[in-house]
């Protein structure tokens, strides 16, 4: 009962922490603009062009790792369940707040997953998520993200009415709009989800091939390898790999560091999400290190998974020491209460990295990312090795 009301009261901690960072970022902002007005306008950013511009107003960060349906703002669901006259609708709005962000007592992968649930069913329509997917990139946007690669299973968010190409089309046009009126450039990983029939994973890699010159960045396994091991999806993967589609799988979150030697050998991956059970196999962690698979590290996320107990534990630590390639991520912010901005605070405040550090994590995201090269040159001028 200890342990549990103090991890409680850790969860608790972490989110006013992540509130704090939100106030006083906006606040800093405020005192910009009174300052300087000129200063404190956030520019509209052609991003290939002058992506370097943006370096003087604040702290500029990459985001790998972010979940686009775990980043929709509350008031837009409510908004939507409303409108569509979803059951959902008819609930308070702070109860119905309370079900789309992690229980402080959520112990468990399997528990966090299902917090999705309560609103799939408001998410799948193409107005909605083009809505959301501007939304998304404009909180990324204000928490000082100028690249992001956010990632969704298109068929989650289909029906009957809608196709899971409609989906992504919707969220390409959202993250256009975004990249127009804000600068932030923001490029589509499509997932495919465990347990789910393969040919979702061949519509998947259709879907890529079609949009890649126009957004889609690659392809991503996810959802709950404790009941899943997804090893049945290994050779498309692989085979998708081999052909130049850039892979992320999701492993060695819930379960062991085998899983990671899984992703990289049978999956072809090119980074791995999470990973954090690595740490347990010094030859995992040497196969990371020989072929330059960057971790995708999610903090607080893996707090909330009951990954790991303390966030002090957290073994990203280990992996700096060790020398395995990593980035700092939310993968689901609005889920999980928290930025970018503060998990980056949080990784200073509780591992004291010192500057090369923090500058060889951030040149290890833009080497990582799958952005095109282009794209990836404008990266290295602001974060170089």
């Amino acid at each position: 009962m200890g342990n549990l009301n103090w991890k409680f009261f850790q969860k608790k901690i972490l989110r006013l922490f992540a509130c704090l960072c939100t106030i006083l970022d906006r606040l800093a902002w405020i005192l910009r603009l009174y300052a300087n007005p000129a200063e404190g306008k956030r520019p509209r950013v052609d991003f290939r062009a002058s992506l370097t511009e943006t370096i003087a107003m604040r702290q500029n960060l990459i985001e790998l790792h972010h979940h686009l349906d775990g980043a929709f703002r509350c008031a837009s669901l409510y908004e939507e369940a409303k409108r569509r006259r979803l059951p959902q609708g008819n609930l308070d709005r702070g109860i119905f707040c309370e079900k789309t962000t992690v229980s402080p007592s959520c112990s468990t992968l399997s528990e966090f997953l299902q917090t999705f649930y309560f609103f799939y069913e408001i998410a799948q329509s193409p107005q909605f998520m083009e809505r959301a997917a501007f939304e998304a990139a404009e909180d990324m946007h204000n928490a000082g993200v100028i690249y992001a690669e956010t990632r969704f299973a298109p068929h989650l968010l289909s029906t009957q009415e809608y196709s899971p190409e409609d989906i992504v089309q919707s969220v390409l046009r959202g993250l256009g709009r975004a990249n127009k009126e804000l600068g932030i450039t923001v490029r589509v990983i499509l997932t495919m989800m465990r347990g789910r029939a393969i040919q979702e994973l061949h519509e998947i890699i259709d879907l890529y091939n079609t949009y890649k010159g126009i957004g889609l960045a690659g392809i991503d396994l996810a959802g709950d390898e404790t009941l899943h091991s997804g090893r049945e999806y290994a050779p498309l993967f692989n085979e998708a790999s081999e052909a130049g589609i850039p892979v992320t799988i999701h492993a060695g979150e819930g379960t062991s560091a085998q899983r990671v030697r899984e992703a990289i050998l049978l999956f072809g991956a090119n980074r791995i999400g999470h990973g954090i059970k690595a740490a347990e196999d010094e030859s995992v962690m040497d196969l990371l290190i020989e072929r330059n698979i960057p971790l995708e590290t999610c903090l607080t996320s893996n707090l909330h998974t009951g990954t790991v107990q303390n966030i002090s534990k957290h073994p990203v630590g280990i992996f700096l020491k060790r020398g395995v390639p990593v980035t700092i991520n939310t993968d689901d912010p609005a889920i999980s209460g928290i930025t970018l901005a503060s998990e980056w605070d949080l990784f200073r405040a509780t591992f004291s990295p010192d500057t090369n550090t923090v500058q060889k994590i951030l040149f290890t995201s833009a080497q990582a990312s799958f952005a095109p090269d282009r794209t990836k040159e404008a990266l290295y001028k602001i974060f170089p090795e």
